[in-house]
């Protein structure tokens, strides 16, 4: 019996159903503008969500600082919806406890489609303290998550053409975590009339001409391969480089005016919130620079370290 292809796996493009962690900062007003982009696109709910922690105050009784939480957060929502949700369905979302467990129970329980949300990039020392709470997010969530970092153009425009999901760059690696994002890449194309360029980075070390050249007519055709007939006419361009990866990723993404990256991602297994203390995770890094938006979707957790 043949061999399924993740591709020929591929689902519907459906995102009937869109969260968005919100904590009412300016950074988080770009996912509800991207949000609101994608469900004037595409006809989504917006389930517009905030997440309300058990941190007591000193002197305060818990339920009085629980009770004043909630009622800002009201007020917040408000403040958002009649800034950027007017005539978009929408509903409120209030949760309380760990956020990511809090976020995870909602996409179970809402049937989410596709997570927006955006990160500040933390980068060093302050990534190590406090982590980053959308990779342990995205590498754990059971949807794609859509992450607008903070380099990410902020124009209308800019936030209507990433949303049409037009024309993709897919960095790709021949493992389970990077190949699962191929089922997604294909409804995008099947769906959105998308375009989609393939790129492998290969290690800067290998210098021989013969051997580079070796590599590149290797991987582009077990790339293309991995696609079903009707997505490789969408394939604008497959491109094998050699150099570090992150730093690539991102200069092709701004050259070829990408309106979103594609990562397949590593699930984080049992380590997941250590794992997001790694100030050098691979995705971070291409969120933290990226001019656009990164379409995450986990894969197993055997695989790439991306």
């Amino acid at each position: 019996m043949p061999m399924t292809t993740p591709a020929q796996l591929a689902p519907k493009l459906n995102v009937k159903n869109v969260l968005v962690p919100a904590d009412f900062s300016l950074l988080s007003e770009s996912a509800v503008k991207l949000a609101r982009a994608i469900a004037r696109q595409h006809g989504s709910t917006i389930h517009l969500a905030n997440v309300i922690e058990p941190f007591g105050r000193a002197a305060v009784p818990p339920s009085k600082v629980h009770n004043a939480d909630i009622k800002s957060a009201i007020t917040e929502f408000g403040f958002l919806e009649s800034r950027y949700l007017d005539g978009v369905k929408h509903e409120r979302v209030l949760l309380n406890g760990d956020v990511n467990i809090s976020l995870l129970h909602a996409i179970k329980e809402r049937n989410i489609d596709l997570v927006v949300m955006a990160t500040h990039g933390a980068e060093g020392c302050e990534r190590l303290l406090e982590g980053a709470i959308t990779e342990e997010l995205f590498r754990q969530a059971v949807c794609p998550v859509l992450v607008i970092g903070p380099n990410a153009k902020q124009d209308k425009d800019d936030f209507e053409r990433f949303a049409s999901f037009r024309n993709l760059l897919y960095p790709m690696e021949i493992r389970p975590s990077s190949i699962s994002a191929i089922p997604y890449v294909t409804a995008l194309l099947d769906s959105c009339a998308a375009r989609v360029a393939l790129l492998h980075v290969a290690h800067p070390d290998i210098q021989s001409g013969y051997e580079r050249q070796r590599i590149r007519e290797r991987l582009t055709a077990e790339m293309i391969g991995l696609f079903p007939n009707r997505a490789k006419e969408a394939i604008s361009d497959v491109i094998v480089e050699f150099g570090p990866i992150a730093d690539t990723i991102i200069e092709f993404s701004i050259a070829r005016k990408a309106d979103a990256i594609v990562l397949g991602v590593r699930s984080g297994g049992a380590f997941t919130r250590t794992a997001t203390h790694i100030p050098w995770s691979v995705a971070h890094q291409i969120i933290s620079q990226a001019l656009c938006p990164v379409l995450t979707i986990r894969g197993n957790h055997e695989g790439s370290a991306r």
